[in-house]
């Protein structure tokens, strides 16, 4: 057993550190154990001591800021930290669970080839859970005792006139057999109120358990299906669950933002949302998306690499539109940023369109990614011919000092700190999400476009040297002779 710890959310989101018998500082400083360029974080901001019975604490060293778990409490002092906890510090989340080690199984061949295996895709359908419904309690009560009480005086009054003893004890009997009815329907409407009560009860408790199933049914195919950093990152550096999402899939060009609520049920009186979950954005075909403010660029190397590693270069391709390519410089080498005739896909927005056309018809998607504010907002731009012509995904990366295009139908606005504002569909709604964002940086991209520049897709036509989706038998046995096959 050992511990390992994982940046969920920050600049330095998916490096993963195994943890050992002993301590280890949470930092900024070159030489910590946990490292992170997070700029709220101290050189030496929390030690993380593994003890020998395998048991986690956590001791804040420095930081104006408390440092927080998961449920919101303080790590003050030398405090335990269970297994599955996240850590607040600074703008940053870390993640530490204890598992045994797992061998990863590598989908990638000797040659550098990816075998791209069949993936099984999660679905989830909101079950059918009407809400019981409020039990008739009100009290029906039986008949009056008057009747009874009158017929027995009136027993009485005969039985003194005609001097028949006979007519009293007549006029009892019927009196008990009245008082005997009422008490027989008293209890019979008060076992129906109290089998009425009980079988609510019942009802809400299984209808309870039956959302909570339906919840976490939700929360295992939405886990399944949002990629994130963390796991990209992964996917890279073992090799493991390569280019699996093909493009007919619901959940092929999903991205990760970061951690917070999602929507669930919207026919419940229980939490819509659920906490703390990874909130995805859909990068497919005319998706176009706008990151504005101060760490725009950490976002989009994220989702980037997301799509990079779920995504074989057979089905997506990247090009980024920019007057500074050197801001782009840590993907030069990644496959899908590959143009037709072996360029790399970075280009000025004066040769954009003939890009575009090197495409063709191939039947790539295409992730148009620009930070050129300017470009968008005007209308005869080559960017808008583009999006128009041929409808690739757009990633607009602006400055905060740059409001969202109303070309863009969805939008994430950094705020100070580590969260974010997230609007999904600007048409239909502008309130936002708040979300808590995970960004990368530049070196930490630089690291995974190594781990897949030297990868290839075999499905890929467009590279060279690779295996061709089709062959035709012309194309193999060359030109057939006629007389040569009538002498055999």
């Amino acid at each position: 057993m050992h511990w390992r710890c994982t940046w969920r959310t920050g600049p330095d989101t998916g490096a993963t550190t195994t943890l050992t018998i002993g301590r280890h500082v949470v930092g900024r400083a070159p030489r910590a154990a946990v490292r992170c360029d997070d700029t709220a974080l101290e050189p030496h901001h929390l030690l993380l001591e593994v003890h020998d019975d395998g048991r986690l604490t956590a001791t804040q060293l420095a930081g104006r800021v408390p440092v927080r778990s998961g449920d919101g409490a303080v790590v003050n002092g030398k405090s335990p930290i269970a297994s599955d906890t996240a850590l607040e510090i600074g703008s940053s989340t870390l993640w530490c669970t204890r598992s045994a080690a797992v061998e990863a199984t590598t989908n990638v061949r000797a040659d550098g080839a990816v075998t791209r295996r069949p993936r099984a895709v999660p679905t989830w359908q909101p079950a059918d859970l009407a809400a019981p419904s409020e039990p008739d309690l009100h009290r029906q009560p039986p008949g009056g005792l008057v009747p009874a009480l009158l017929g027995l005086v009136g027993a009485g009054v005969m039985a003194a006139v005609l001097h028949q003893m006979m007519f009293v004890v007549f006029g009892a009997i019927g009196a008990f057999v009245a008082v005997a009815s009422w008490a027989t329907q008293h209890a019979a409407d008060h076992r129906r109120r109290a089998t009425a009560r009980s079988d609510y009860v019942n009802a809400v408790a299984a209808h309870t358990a039956a959302l909570q199933a339906d919840r976490a049914a939700f929360a295992i195919a939405h886990l399944s299906a949002t990629p994130t950093t963390a796991a990209a990152r992964q996917s890279a550096d073992e090799r493991t669950g390569l280019w699996e999402r093909r493009p007919a899939q619901a959940d092929a060009w999903w991205v990760s933002i970061g951690i917070g609520p999602v929507a669930w049920r919207s026919d419940t009186e229980h939490s819509a949302h659920l906490p703390d979950m990874p909130v995805p954005a859909v990068l497919g075909p005319d998706q176009r998306v706008a990151v504005a403010g101060t760490g725009a660029e950490a976002i989009a190397r994220a989702w980037l690499v997301q799509l990079a590693t779920t995504c074989g270069p057979a089905d997506l391709r990247i090009v980024v539109a920019t007057a500074h390519p050197e801001r782009w410089q840590c993907f030069r080498g990644l496959p899908h940023l590959a143009a037709p005739d072996g360029s790399e896909a970075v280009v000025s927005h004066d040769d954009l369109p003939l890009v575009f056309e090197q495409f063709g018809d191939h039947g790539h998607h295409i992730v148009l990614v620009t930070d050129d504010a300017d470009a968008l907002a005007t209308r005869t731009s080559s960017v808008r011919r583009v999006l128009t012509r041929h409808q690739p995904a757009l990633l607009a990366v602006l400055p905060d000092d740059r409001e969202v295009p109303a070309v863009c139908g969805a939008s994430l606005t950094l705020q100070r700190g580590p969260m974010a504002r997230w609007v999904e569909d600007t048409a239909t709604t502008l309130l936002p999400v708040q979300v808590r964002v995970a960004g990368l940086s530049a070196a930490s991209t630089c690291s995974v476009v190594a781990a897949l520049a030297t990868l290839q897709d075999p499905e890929d036509t467009l590279a060279t040297g690779r295996m061709p989706s089709d062959v035709r038998w012309a194309e193999i046995m060359g030109p057939i002779d006629a007389d040569a096959i009538s002498a055999a």
